[in-house]
């Protein structure tokens, strides 16, 4: 692991660059707590920087668990000219992988736990490496078809994806705000990647190889997944479509009602936000019984 720097880095993470297996570094940073209970490694959503997840960082380190946080090569402070070729499937088959790998290495003593937010726990299945793991949290995730969307934003999540996205690729080389988009810029070749997939009802699924989505459906790990009654994206409907690919995983579905919290809305990104931090016990209550270490 080489060191690196980080814009808005908190006094209590430090942090450095993984190694992809093509050469490319995936920008990190830890938050290591002290003799911890488990190491949680979150992968962001889709157009995502890591920065959004350092106050739940943060908490899971004061609760004696160590967290990390990256960001996808393109993402951030790898946004540069020489990683704008790179793909939302490389994302998880280099960069993901890269992470996890690292961590089980550094923490041979600790249960690892994968904490997905949308995109960071849709493949994850794809993964070898991911047998490994004591636990997942999936956090938002569904597929990312614009028919299993909550309307209106369905309709314009369709437009977005399948239309305005590969027109503003093709002719100015990024996306426009005016697309809709509100996520950090993506190297063309992702967006174009995920446009395909928004494409398709089974999303990527309908991409992958009968061997990949074999690998996925044996998937066998304990498995909490949190999704939220006001996220128009990740909906019940998305959720299902993707869960019944992983034939094999025992997943707890939990299922929160943004009316009966204090949050001021949780949609799709707000779980990480401050606002929610009343939600985030019951989430540590789990990581801590698949770890061994319930307090």
């Amino acid at each position: 692991m080489k060191t690196s720097s980080s814009e808005a880095l908190p006094n209590n993470a430090s942090t450095f660059c993984v190694s992809a297996d093509d050469g490319h570094d995936v920008d990190a940073a830890l938050f290591a707590a002290p003799e911890p209970v488990a190491v949680v490694v979150i992968a962001p959503a889709t157009g995502v920087r890591k920065e959004v997840y350092f106050s739940f960082a943060s908490f899971l380190q004061k609760n004696g668990i160590t967290a990390l946080v990256f960001d996808y090569v393109g993402i951030g402070l790898t946004a540069t000219v020489a990683n704008q070729t790179r793909t939302v499937s490389e994302w998880i088959k280099l960069d993901l992988n890269a992470v996890l790998t690292r961590t089980l290495e550094r923490f041979p003593g600790s249960p690892v736990i994968l904490l997905g937010h949308s995109l960071g726990g849709q493949l994850i299945g794809l993964l070898p490496i991911a047998r490994r793991l004591a636990g997942i949290v999936l956090v938002a995730v569904g597929v990312g078809n614009w028919r299993t969307m909550h309307a209106p934003r369905k309709y314009w999540y369709g437009i977005a994806t399948q239309l305005l996205i590969p027109f503003s690729i093709r002719v100015f080389g990024s996306l426009p705000r005016w697309v809709g988009w509100r996520g950090e810029q993506l190297p063309p070749s992702a967006a174009l990647e995920w446009s395909r997939w928004c494409g398709s009802p089974e999303y990527v699924f309908s991409f992958l190889g009968e061997k990949d989505l074999q690998t996925i459906a044996t998937l066998s790990v304990p498995t909490l997944e949190l999704l939220f009654s006001d996220d128009p994206i990740a909906t019940p409907s998305a959720a299902d479509v993707l869960l019944k690919y992983y034939e094999q995983l025992p997943v707890e579905r939990r299922r929160i009602c943004a009316r009966t919290t204090d949050t001021g809305g949780i949609g799709h990104n707000g779980f990480f936000s401050r606002r929610s931090r009343a939600l985030w016990p019951d989430t540590l209550t789990w990581i801590e019984s698949q770890a061994g270490g319930e307090r």
